[in-house]
């Protein structure tokens, strides 16, 4: 489905799965990003931190790859806290080499 939704223009595709991470899709490439094991106190926001996470690394040129690993440290960084607390900087930091990266096609 995420193949389709890029042929059809959307020049990138991120598919949020949960605690199984997240899929990205461009034209020239598709990698599944992975979250490190934690103990998840609250979901709530964790979306959104993914969103947050993956424009700050666009917005710090970073590469697609590197911004859906920033994608999946925020949105697992909020998990980390209670309530609708947001994400510290210090989680996310220590999360982003947690996160496992898969290249699914690269060309």
């Amino acid at each position: 489905a995420a193949r389709e939704i890029n042929r059809k223009g959307v020049e990138v595709v991120l598919v949020s799965m949960g605690p199984r991470g997240i899929v990205l899709v461009s034209a020239h490439e598709e990698y599944h990003a992975i979250p490190p094991q934690v103990r998840v106190e609250n979901t709530v926001g964790a979306g959104d931190s993914s969103v947050a996470g993956f424009i700050y690394g666009m917005v710090n040129g970073k590469s697609l790859d590197e911004c859906l690993i920033y994608a999946v440290a925020a949105g697992t960084a909020t998990t980390l806290r209670k309530g609708t607390a947001l994400a510290s900087r210090e989680d996310f930091e220590q999360l982003i080499p947690q996160v496992t990266l898969r290249t699914l096609k690269r060309s």
